[in-house]
Formats: C-alpha cells, structure tokens, sequence
C-alpha cells in the first residue's frame, strides 16, 4: 500500500511538472504548441514514454529558440542538436580560416624579415663599395658610379673642377709608429676635406694616399669666397676665378688638417695638391685633342672621357707641387753643398794620409 502510493504521488508530481512545463512553453511557442496539443489533448493521457518523447521534442524547441533568440542563427524548423552541429562546424571553419590567416601573417612577417636581412645585406655591400672604411670618404668604386651620373648641363653649370690630394708622411709613420698610426693619421685627414665641404661638394679616396675633392662651385659662389677671402684683384675669366675658388678649399683642409693632427709623434702633417677646371685653355686643348683620338676609333668623346681629362691634368699638376715641395729652399741647398764638401774633403785627408 506504501509503494503504491509513492508510486501514485511521483506519477501526479511528473504530471503537475509536464502540466506547468506545457502552460510556459505554451505561452513560449504558441506557434508550435497546437501541433502538440492536437497530439496530446491530456496530460492524463501521458504515458512515461510519451511525455519524455514530448520533453525531448521541446528542448529541442527550446534549444532552437535560444539559438534564434541569442545566436541569430537560422533553423529553418532544424532540431535544435542539428543547428548546434552546423554552428560547431562553422566555428571550426572560422577558426581555421583565422588560423590560415594567422599563417599568411607569419608567412608574410618571416618573409618581410627575410627581405629586411637581405636589404641590410645589399646596404653593407654597398657601404663597403663606395664607403672608405678608414676616412669616411667615398671611394673609387662610388666616384665611378657618379661619373656616370654627371649630365652636361651640370657639368657646365659648375664647371668641373678636379682637386688631386696626396698625403704626406704617411710611409713615415706606417714604417715607425704602424699602420693603425697611419690610418689614425688618414682619418684626420678625412675629417679635415668633410668638415671643408659644403653638401654640394663630393670627396673620394681613390687610393693608397691619393685623394679627390669636387668642389661644386659656380661663378657666384667663387666670387663671394674670394671676396670673404679678402683678395683685392678678382680674375678676369671663369676659368680664373673658379680655379681662386678650388685653392681656397685646398688651402681651407690643409689648415684643418694641420690643427687636427696637432704634429702628432713629431710628424707635421701636410699634402701636395694639382687643381684642373674643365672650362680652362689647357683642358680645351686636350679635350680636342682627346676627341680628335676618340673620333679615329669610331665614336664620339663622353662626359667621363672629359671628366678624365680634368682628373688627369689636376694629377699631374698635383705631383708637380709634390716634386716642388721636395726640392730644398736656397739656404737648405748651401747647407747640403757645404755638408757635401765637408765629406769630400774628409776623404782626400783620408785619402793623403
């Protein structure tokens, strides 16, 4: 009799339950709710098995409905475990394609640092082409990339001028003090022609201790340094007063160059300078004379066949200066001779005796 009416009062709960489960769903999907009510007009008439079939079939309602509600997502009249389905597939599709795009992004990034090594590379190579590691200066492979880049029109318009350096006492010091000394020693030097030029100008180590200034000067900048210079007579010709001009610069590193080194390891610093101007007499002459050569072999004369002849004749001029300040002074010439007839007369004695 117990177990009976336990029995009797879990069934009316579980109905009671299914009862106020059917008025809120009711109310929740009225659209829905008729087809079912036509099915089961009673909750007395609920077997076990048909009123979990009904739960199941309404929380699958119910879970469509959230997903409706809360998710935005479609049915399209789907069991609520079917749309959970196709919305777990499309969260892995989406995942995936975010993973896709987090791999192009790491592609890319690698990629992009790849190409930021190989530029770091190329700009390395390129620094030691046409960057001269001790002086700072450019080199000769750099002052061939911008001969090439010269235009007529900027060649007149500055008229190229050539300064040839060659640097004193350098063998003196690698021999007694070092190379590290001697490069020490080329550095100032470097900084002295740097801190002369103006951002126009370029400079180049073509070699050993040989070095080129171009000074792009025009007319009215000659003029204006040769009047801050003081100099009281002015050239007549361009040619001239450009070529004032260049001795100015030259003259303008070689002081720089002196206080920097400050006669350091008791060596005076000091270098031999030529200086050639392309609108010059000489260099016209040996422009024409260049062309009239160039002209046999079948072609005409190019920019740096005329800047060539410019580089040339202000080396050579260079090396004049040098073999000049070699050559001793008239009182260090009698010395020499007086020196010189000393010994001989010491021979002779020797030689008597």
């Amino acid at each position: 009799m117990s177990e009976g009416k336990e029995f009797y009062e879990a069934r009316r709960n579980i109905e009671e339950s299914y009862s106020n489960l059917r008025e809120t769903f009711k109310l929740m999907f009225s659209d829905v709710w008729h087809n079912y009510a036509r099915s089961y007009p009673s909750a007395q008439s609920f077997d076990m098995k048909s009123l979990i079939k009904v739960t199941l079939e309404l929380s699958n309602i119910i879970g469509q409905k959230v997903l409706i509600d809360h998710m935005g997502v479609k049915s399209n009249g789907e069991k609520a475990e079917d749309v959970i389905k196709k919305q777990k597939l499309a969260i892995f599709e989406k995942n995936n394609e975010i993973s896709k795009r987090d791999k192009l992004i790491v592609d890319l990034s690698s990629s992009n640092i790849l190409k930021d090594n190989e530029i770091r590379k190329q700009n390395a190579t390129m620094q030691e082409l046409f960057k001269d590691a001790v002086t700072g200066l450019g080199t000769r492979n750099y002052y061939d990339v911008r001969l090439r880049a010269e235009t007529f029109e900027t060649l007149q318009a500055h008229s190229f001028t050539a300064i040839v350096l060659d640097v004193n006492k350098l063998k003196v010091l690698n021999d007694t003090h070092g190379h590290v000394v001697g490069d020490e020693y080329l550095k100032t030097l470097g900084d002295s022609i740097s801190s002369s030029l103006h951002a126009d100008d370029a400079a180049y180590r073509m070699g050993g201790d040989e070095f080129l200034i171009v000074p792009r000067i025009s007319v009215h900048q000659a003029l204006t340094m040769l009047s801050n210079a003081g100099m009281n007579e002015i050239p007549k010709t361009k040619p001239e007063i450009i070529m004032k001009a260049a001795e100015i610069v030259a003259q303008r590193v070689s002081n720089r160059f002196q206080k920097m080194w400050n006669n350091r390891f008791g060596v005076t610093s000091g270098f031999s300078y030529g200086i050639a101007t392309l609108d010059e007499p000489e260099v016209k002459k040996l422009i024409a004379a260049e062309s009239k050569l160039i002209l046999e072999d079948g072609r005409g004369i190019t920019i740096p066949d005329m800047i060539g002849v410019v580089y040339d004749l202000a080396d050579q001029r260079q090396y004049k200066h040098k073999q000049k300040l070699r050559k001793p002074s008239g009182c260090e010439q009698v010395k020499r001779e007086q020196k010189n007839q000393t010994s001989l007369d010491d021979l002779r004695i020797d030689y008597i005796l």
